[in-house]
């Protein structure tokens, strides 16, 4: 049945139509198990499906040359996505920032199974419709002051960018160096299995304190061995496996929304006794402007709790 509709759906060529959906077997779940089975041989298959759009739509014209790649469609559990190839297709999404495809669905998912907030934050998300820039795109009828997209990322654009940059790395060098320093190398050369292994947490803990500011790593000392045994298990939850079926991923975001939480609690007991400069450029309690501003804007809103914040904190130093 999912073959016939992909076939019908792959010769309308009526403009504005939607992209054909690939076939699949299970109903209701649709490609879902076998992205979760095998995600690098249900990607081979969904860009062959794209390619085989292409191939049938030249094979049409008496062509056997296939440049202009169709987009298609999946669907994994209840989210439609869709499996764009071909370099004119990407250059037409990325001239136009106006353009009616969205990238909604990643962020939200992300939020509902790798950093899972309350509903009521999600639905936030879901609403806006605006796009990321200065005006909203046409048709969207959500609140200026809920444009979440937008307002994210422009703290990111105004903060994280530019001039405002240049302080930020001058921190992670001369920290790096600091905790190189201190590491247990000294002057002779030593061989090393891994040399990553060695400089990754460094340079983790050297980033993070950069643009979090100190405390975070002083409240929480194991912070980078925590971060990167969670970053191993980001598959199963990107998956959306349930804590009984992959107990170390749960785990492992468990111990590091803590420190988060921690920190978050931190900060506000500190806060009116040493409240930061908003206009710093770095400040030891919140760190940067970029801590600060997403902060100042999450607090407008009554879908950013707390524990959302914590989770969304954590989400920011993966990303």
């Amino acid at each position: 049945m999912t073959w016939s509709r992909y076939k019908l759906a792959s010769h309308d060529k009526k403009t504005g139509k939607d992209a054909p959906m690939l076939p699949y077997w299970v109903p209701f779940l649709g490609h879902g198990p076998s992205f979760a089975w095998n995600a690098g041989h249900a990607v081979n298959a969904f860009a062959s499906g794209s390619i085989l759009e292409c191939i049938e739509q030249y094979a049409d014209n008496g062509s056997s040359q296939c440049t202009d790649y169709k987009p298609v469609s999946i669907k994994l559990w209840k989210t439609q996505m869709y499996f764009i190839t071909g370099a004119q297709n990407i250059r037409a999404i990325f001239s136009n920032d106006r353009t009616t495809i969205s990238a909604k669905e990643g962020p939200i998912h992300a939020l509902k199974v790798l950093f899972p907030v309350p509903k009521q934050t999600i639905a936030l998300y879901e609403a806006d419709d605006s796009g990321v820039g200065a005006q909203p795109q046409l048709g969207s009828t959500v609140h200026p002051d809920h444009r979440v997209y937008h307002a994210l990322y422009k703290i990111s654009t105004e903060t994280l960018s530019g001039s405002s940059m240049q302080p930020i790395a001058d921190r992670f060098m001369v920290k790096l160096f600091s905790l190189i320093r201190e590491s247990e190398v000294g002057q002779d050369w030593v061989a090393m299995s891994d040399l990553s292994s060695f400089i990754k947490e460094p340079l983790f803990q050297a980033a993070v304190e950069s643009i979090c500011g100190p405390h975070l790593f002083a409240l929480n000392p194991n912070l980078a061995q925590d971060f990167y045994s969670f970053d191993k298990e980001v598959v199963p939850l990107c998956k959306g496996y349930p804590r009984w079926l992959s107990l170390g991923s749960w785990k492992a975001r468990d111990k590091c929304v803590e420190a988060m939480r921690k920190w978050n609690r931190h900060a506000r007991e500190h806060f009116k006794t040493e409240k930061p400069n908003s206009d710093a450029e770095f400040e030891p309690l919140l760190g940067t402007r970029f801590v600060r501003a997403r902060r100042e804007f999450y607090s407008k809103l009554e879908a950013f709790t707390d524990d959302a914040m914590d989770v969304l904190d954590l989400g920011a130093i993966w990303a």
